[in-house]
C-alpha cells in the first residue's frame, strides 16, 4: 500500500465553511447575498479571545451582509472571552455559543428575531442577559445552565418560548418582563426571583411566570388581560396584588398556595377563574368575584380563613370542590341566575350556617348544600322555580325552609334526612315532587300536597316517623312505591280524587291509621300497599279499582270492616286482601247491592265470612244524594247554612264516621267556604 493511500485512511477534521476573512469563517446563505458565521472544522474550537464580527464581509470581490450566527459556530470555544455581533444578524443558530464557558457577557443585537436550540447553553459566567425587542422566538434550552445568571430582561416581541429555555438558571433575582403576548413558561424555576418589573405594554402574564419565587410585591400594568396558569403559584411572600380592570381570565393555579394573600378583588371583566386558581390561599379572608361566569374545580379549596362568599349572578358553571375544605366558611350568598348542574360537591367540609339566594335565582343547583349539618337558615326568593336533586339533603340543622310561591319542581332527595325539619308548607304552584324529596325527615309532623302537584315520586315521605297527617291534592296521578313507608304516627290520610295508582308498600307500617278511603279514581293498588297498618279498622276501596296486588292488608289484623264499591270484583295478583283465613273470618265486606252475588263467588273475595250488599257510592259534592254534582247541591248547602236542614246524606249507609253533610272543604264546618268549594268543583268538571 502506498503512503498516499495510508494518509487517506487517517481521520481528518472536516472543513465547515465556504471562506474565511480576518480569522472568521463564513458560509454563504441560499440567497447568495448574505453569510452566516460558522466554524472551521467539526471539532468546533475555532475562536478565542475577543471576537468582533463585522456587519459586512468581502470575498473574491463580492460583499456579503452578515445575517446569522450559524449552528455550532462558536461551540466549545472555551477560550473566547468576548464576542461582538453586528446589527445585521437576525438569527442565532442551534448551539451557536454552546459551552462558551469563558464568556462573561452577551449582547444580543436589536436585529435578532430567532434564537436556536441551546444557543447559549452552559455560558456559565454570564450574569446578565437582555433579550431585545426584536426577538420573537427562543427555542428549547437556549440559555440552559447559565447558572450565574442574575438579571434577565425579556423584550416586547417574544411570543414563542421552547421548553427549558432557562433550565438550571436558578439564581435569577431580577426579572424585567416586557413581552406583550407571551403565554408560555419563560423561566422554569424562578425560585430566587426577588424583584420583578412588568412593562406597561404587557397583555399576558405567562404560565409559571414567577412560580414559587421570593417576590413580595408585583405591579401589574393596566394593559394586562390574562394571568397564566400557575403564574404566581407558591409566592408565599406576596401579600397583595391588584388586578387591572382589563383582566378577563385567571389561569389554572394562578395564585395557588399564595398563603400571604389576605384579600382579592376580581375586576368585572373577569369571566373565567381557572381550576385551583386560589387553592390553599390560607390567609385569604375575603374575595370579590366580580362578573365571573366560570369558577373552576377546586378554585378556592382550602382557603381556610375565608368566612363568607358571594357568588355573582353571572356565574353559569362551578367546578367540583370549588370551595371544599374552606373550614371557616359560614355564609354563602348565592346569586347565580342560570348556573348549570355540575359536580355534586362544592362546599364539602365547610361549616355553612346560612345560605341566601339572590332575587334573580331561578334554579338551585343539585346537591348545593348536601350534607351541611350546621346549616340553619335558608332564604329562597320567589324567583326560584326549581330545586335540584339532593340540594339540601342531610342538612340536619334545618328546622324550617320557607318555600316560595312560584316554585314548580322539588327534585329527588332535596330534603332527604333533614331530621330537624318539623314543618313544611308546599306552595300552591308546585307541580312536581321528586322521589325521596322528604325521605327520612323524622320529625316532620304533617304535609299537605297542593292540588297543582301532578307527579309525586317513590319514597317521597319514606321514614317520616312523626308524620301525623297527609293530604294528597286532587291532581296527583299516582302514589309511588314506599311513598309513606313507616310513617308510624300517621292518623289521617286524604287521597285526592285524581290518583289512579298506589304503589307497592306505599303506606307500609303506618300504625296510626284507623280508617282508609281509597277514591273512585284509583284503578290499581300495588303489592303490600298497606302492609303493617295494624291500627286500621275500616277501609273503603273506590269504585274504579280493577286490580289489587298481593295482600295489600297484610298484618292489618284489626281491620274488621271493608267496603269495596267496584261493581265488578277487582282481580288480585295472588293471595287476596289478607294473608290468613282468620283475617277474612273476622272482617265484614260491604259491596253494592247489585254486585253481591259476584263477590260471593269471586276468588279471594268469597273468603269473607260475611258479605253485605249495603254499600252506596258517595260522590264528593253530591249533597242532595241524587247521584250528580250540580247547582242543586249548592242550593242544598245554602239550605243547611240557613235552616240547619238535612239536605241529603253525608256518608255511605252503614258508616258512622260523623261526616258533616255539606262540609265540602273538610274543615269541620258548613259555611260560605263550602259553597265556594262546591261551585269550584262544578265549574272545573264542566
Amino acid at each position: 500500500m502506498t503512503l498516499t493511500a495510508l494518509l487517506l485512511l487517517l481521520p481528518t477534521a472536516a472543513m465547515g465553511y465556504d471562506f474565511t476573512v480576518d480569522g472568521i469563517f463564513y458560509n454563504i446563505n441560499e440567497d447568495g447575498n448574505s453569510v452566516s458565521v460558522t466554524y472551521e472544522t467539526n471539532d468546533y474550537r475555532s475562536y478565542s479571545g475577543d471576537v468582533v464580527i463585522p456587519n459586512v464581509v468581502t470575498h473574491e470581490g463580492t460583499t456579503y451582509s452578515v445575517t446569522a450566527i450559524g449552528p455550532y459556530a462558536f461551540r466549545y470555544c472555551i477560550n473566547m472571552t468576548h464576542v461582538t455581533m453586528p446589527g445585521t444578524v437576525t438569527d442565532i443558530g442551534d448551539f451557536a455559543f454552546g459551552n462558551c464557558t469563558a464568556l462573561t457577557s452577551i449582547k444580543i443585537p436589536e436585529s435578532v428575531r430567532h434564537i436556536g436550540v441551546q444557543a447559549f447553553y452552559l455560558c456559565g459566567r454570564v450574569t446578565s442577559i437582555t433579550i431585545p425587542d426584536s426577538v420573537t422566538t427562543i427555542d428549547n434550552y437556549a440559555f440552559s445552565s447559565c447558572y450565574k445568571l442574575d438579571t434577565l430582561t425579556i423584550g416586547k416581541s417574544l411570543t414563542t418560548v421552547g421548553g427549558g429555555v432557562f433550565y438550571e438558571t436558578n439564581h435569577v433575582r431580577t426579572l424585567i418582563f416586557n413581552a406583550k403576548r407571551c403565554s408560555t413558561t419563560v423561566i422554569g424555576r424562578p425560585y430566587e426571583v426577588e424583584n420583578v418589573v412588568i412593562g406597561d405594554e404587557v397583555e399576558m402574564i405567562p404560565d409559571n411566570f414567577i412560580k414559587g419565587s421570593l417576590v413580595t410585591h408585583v405591579d401589574l400594568p393596566s394593559s394586562v388581560t390574562s394571568i397564566g396558569s400557575y403564574a404566581f403559584s407558591g409566592c408565599n411572600g406576596l401579600t397583595e396584588i391588584t388586578l387591572p380592570d382589563g383582566v378577563t381570565a385567571i389561569g389554572n393555579g394562578a395564585f395557588l398556595d399564595c398563603q400571604g394573600l389576605t384579600q382579592m378583588v376580581l375586576p368585572d371583566a373577569v369571566t373565567t377563574i381557572g381550576d385551583y386558581a386560589f387553592k390553599q390561599c390560607m390567609g385569604l379572608t375575603s374575595i370579590t368575584l366580580g362578573h365571573a361566569s366560570t369558577i373552576g374545580r377546586e378554585a378556592f379549596k382550602s382557603c381556610t380563613a375565608l368566612t363568607s362568599i358571594t357568588i355573582p349572578e353571572s356565574v353559569t358553571q362551578i367546578g367540583a370542590d370549588a370551595f371544599t375544605d374552606c373550614t371557616a366558611l359560614k355564609s354563602v350568598a348565592y346569586n347565580a341566575v342560570n348556573c348549570q348542574d355540575g359536580s355534586p360537591e362544592l362546599f364539602n367540609n365547610c361549616p355553612i350556617e346560612c345560605i341566601t339566594f339572590g332575587e334573580q335565582v331561578q334554579h338551585i343547583r343539585n346537591s348545593l348544600a348536601n350534607g351541611k349539618t350546621l346549616l340553619q337558615q335558608v332564604t329562597i326568593p320567589c324567583s326560584v322555580t326549581s330545586i335540584g336533586t339532593y340540594a339540601f339533603s342531610g342538612c340536619t340543622g334545618l328546622t324550617e325552609v320557607p318555600l316560595p310561591e312560584g316554585l314548580i319542581t322539588i327534585g329527588e332527595g332535596v330534603f332527604k334526612n333533614c331530621t330537624g325539619l318539623t314543618s313544611v308548607i308546599l306552595p300552591k304552584s308546585l307541580v312536581t315532587l321528586g322521589a325521596r324529596a322528604f325521605e327520612g325527615c323524622t320529625t316532620l309532623t304533617g304535609i299537605i300536597i297542593p292540588d297543582a302537584v301532578t307527579t309525586m315520586g317513590a319514597n317521597v315521605f319514606d321514614k317520616c316517623y312523626a308524620l301525623e297527617y297527609a293530604i294528597i291534592g286532587n291532581h296527583v296521578a299516582s302514589i309511588g312505591d314506599y311513598a309513606f313507608n313507616q310513617c308510624f304516627a300517621m292518623e289521617s290520610l286524604i287521597i285526592g280524587n285524581s290518583v289512579t295508582s298506589i304503589g307497592k308498600y306505599a303506606f307500609l307500617d303506618c300504625y296510626g291509621l284507623t280508617s282508609l278511603t281509597i277514591p273512585n279514581s284509583v284503578t290499581t293498588i300495588g303489592n303490600w300497599a298497606f302492609e303493617g297498618c295494624n291500627g286500621l279498622t275500616r277501609a273503603t276501596i273506590g269504585s274504579g279499582v280493577t286490580f289489587i296486588g298481593n295482600t295489600i292488608f297484610y298484618w292489618c289484623n284489626q281491620l274488621t270492616d271493608v267496603t269495596c264499591l267496584a261493581a265488578t270484583p277487582p282481580v288480585f295478583d295472588y293471595n287476596g286482601l289478607f294473608i290468613t283465613r282468620e283475617d277474612y273470618e273476622h272482617a265484614t265486606l260491604h259491596v253494592l247491592p247489585g254486585s253481591l252475588e259476584a263477590y260471593q263467588s269471586a276468588l279471594y273475595w268469597k273468603n269473607f265470612s260475611q258479605i253485605l250488599g249495603d254499600a252506596v257510592i258517595v260522590i264528593p259534592g253530591d249533597v242532595n244524594g241524587d247521584g250528580e254534582v250540580n247547582i242543586a247541591d249548592a242550593n242544598s248547602v245554602i239550605d243547611i247554612i240557613i235552616n240547619g236542614g238535612g239536605g241529603g246524606h253525608g256518608h255511605a249507609p252503614g258508616d258512622d264516621d260523623g261526616t258533616l253533610v255539606g262540609d265540602i272543604n273538610g274543615d269541620g264546618e258548613v259555611n260560605i267556604a263550602d259553597i265556594n268549594a262546591l261551585l269550584g268543583r262544578i265549574f272545573d268538571e264542566n
